[in-house]
């Protein structure tokens, strides 16, 4: 599996990874913003969709949102954060 995710992250973009994992990790982040490279990242088995658990009771359905897995914590421990250059 890290050689697909390795080779996933070349062609979409370290940053762009790391960026998606790092927020994945620190917040709820619902599926529909970052579908495509969430359902990637998922098809690696890096991250996974859960209902968003909410505390008041609300007509419309809980919004999907990303978790990561053991194998997307390990991935973003592996990586180190993209140098960024101004």
């Amino acid at each position: 599996m890290p050689h697909l995710a390795n080779a996933f992250m070349a062609q979409v973009g370290n940053e762009s990874i790391w960026n998606a994992l790092e927020a994945v990790r620190l917040r709820q982040t619902p599926w529909h913003k970052k579908q495509a490279i969430f359902d990637r990242l998922q098809a690696l088995g890096l991250i996974e969709a859960t209902y968003q658990k909410t505390s008041a009771q609300s007509p419309f359905p809980a919004p999907r949102i990303a978790v990561l897995t053991e194998n997307g914590r390990q991935a973003l421990s592996q990586y180190k954060r993209p140098n960024r250059t101004a």
